[in-house]
């Protein structure tokens, strides 16, 4: 499944870089995955907002899950998990990703797990290792913050 999932995030990065922009980019049929995730590409001139209600259409179904469920903590859980991590937005995109997330969960289309803040999400790309003393006291990291969420039941999936 790992090596299926790694294929296809290759194949649409290559897909990104010739047409440079997510939105046209066809992601994989309803149900595929029992985890999905994005990591850093939320932000603006990236992928737009909507891209999380594919993320959440890919997660499979309630019945489908295989044994990602049962090593869980809450092996109860039903439907696939959407694993959400972000850095540093504007303030725009931040407000438009928090309220379709929140609609999403509002709509029944999937209930947040968990939300983890990330002290040391990445390093900050505009300070070098050889600081002045402009930069010396700027944090050489920046923060980010993870969800994770949980695909509702059948009855309400995407």
């Amino acid at each position: 499944m790992v090596r299926r999932m790694m294929k296809m995030m290759k194949m649409m990065m290559k897909m990104k870089k010739m047409q440079g922009k997510l939105n046209p980019v066809p992601l994989p049929p309803s149900g595929v995955f029992d985890v999905v995730i994005i990591v850093g590409a939320l932000c603006a001139g990236f992928a737009p907002v909507s891209v999380v209600r594919e993320l959440c259409h890919a997660a499979k179904p309630c019945e489908q899950l295989t044994a990602v469920t049962v090593t869980m903590q809450d092996s109860s859980a039903k439907g696939g998990l959407v694993c959400i991590t972000r850095g540093p937005q504007s303030k725009e995109y931040k407000k438009d990703l928090e309220r379709e997330l929140q609609l999403m969960e509002a709509e029944g289309l999937w209930s947040i797990v968990g939300v983890k803040q990330i002290d040391r999400y990445m390093q900050h790309s505009n300070l070098s290792s050889e600081r002045d003393e402009d930069t010396v006291h700027e944090q050489p990291y920046l923060s980010g913050i993870s969800y994770l969420y949980k695909k509702s039941s059948c009855e309400n999936s995407v």
